[in-house]
């Protein structure tokens, strides 16, 4: 699928409709999910990868503070 397509040109898999009413909706869910996938990655990298990390690693008078940052910068999102 090419990207470069408006959506009021003819659809690059030759079906003859405009890009629009063809595969646009298609190209479209495949790249929502590629994100939702992405996201769902990250959380699992935070989740058992770095927050472990960070607790084993980091002293705690440490942690507190840089929990309490991230929790207000994720707040204002």
């Amino acid at each position: 699928m090419n990207h470069g397509t408006g959506r009021n040109e003819a659809c690059p898999c030759g079906s003859g409709k405009k890009y629009k009413k063809c595969c646009l909706n298609a190209a479209l869910m495949t790249s929502d999910f590629a994100w939702r996938k992405l996201r769902q990655m990250a959380g699992v990298i935070m989740d058992e990868h770095l927050i472990p990390y960070v607790m084993k690693n980091l002293p705690k008078e440490m942690v507190e503070p840089l929990k309490n940052s991230f929790l207000r910068i994720c707040q204002k999102q």
